[in-house]
């Protein structure tokens, strides 16, 4: 079992979650935290317009790093539970997805 560590000094975490069901109801949340856990922003907006549970996480993920760049200016890890996007952050490959 992994141990949680914190991050490097003066790094941010943008956890980002997007929630979406077959009513096409669906939401979005970003929290930004600092290097020892302090709560620095949140943000959460009811979407209206998504067409898939990735797209939505997608649309979390662009507003998290948004917020990051507007408000806080430090480095950071997006940390999310959607493999797809995570990985489509990571990669340096172009992408022609809509996402």
């Amino acid at each position: 079992m992994e141990q949680w560590e914190p991050l490097p000094q003066n790094w941010i975490k943008i956890n980002i979650n997007g929630a979406f069901d077959q009513t096409r109801r669906v939401g979005l949340g970003v929290v930004i935290q600092d290097c020892q856990g302090k709560v620095l922003l949140t943000f959460w907006r009811v979407l209206f317009d998504s067409t898939s549970a990735e797209e939505v996480d997608a649309r979390a993920c662009r507003k998290g790093l948004d917020l990051a760049v507007e408000w806080v200016k430090k480095k950071g890890i997006i940390e999310s539970d959607c493999l797809s996007i995570i990985t489509m952050v990571n990669s340096n490959e172009k992408s022609r997805s809509m996402l």
